[in-house]
């Protein structure tokens, strides 16, 4: 459904433990798991706010990043916190995209946070 929403070639559901980025549910990639260190989603989980990178290779957090310069090329990143009822960050819904995108708009994040809200 994110996917189909967004217009994007990966979205998934991920959960983060102090070590990996557990992936659930992923549209169109093969990765299941992704060491923290190269995690989008472990910045996502330290806010309550959508974290939207529009070009990832602009973002001193990610340019660097093996997903970014390596095969599977990401320059897009969008993720919203899964917060549980006792208030625990436990990981995000995502989205990526293998091109920059400078159009996320506010509803885009509201519908995303929507997402994250189930």
């Amino acid at each position: 459904m994110a996917k189909r929403r967004f217009d994007v070639p990966m979205a998934f559901i991920s959960f983060v433990d102090h070590a990996r980025e557990f992936l659930k549910a992923p549209c169109e990639s093969p990765l299941r798991n992704v060491p923290r260190e190269h995690s989008f989603c472990a910045y996502t989980i330290l806010d309550d706010e959508v974290l939207v990178v529009s070009d990832t290779t602009r973002d001193e957090r990610f340019a660097e990043n093996p997903f970014v310069v390596g095969d599977f090329n990401i320059r897009f990143y969008a993720g919203a916190p899964l917060i549980t009822s006792s208030g625990h960050r436990i990981g995000t819904v995502c989205l990526l995209d293998t091109c920059p995108r400078s159009d996320f708009s506010k509803r885009d994040k509201r519908d995303l946070a929507d997402l994250a809200s189930f």
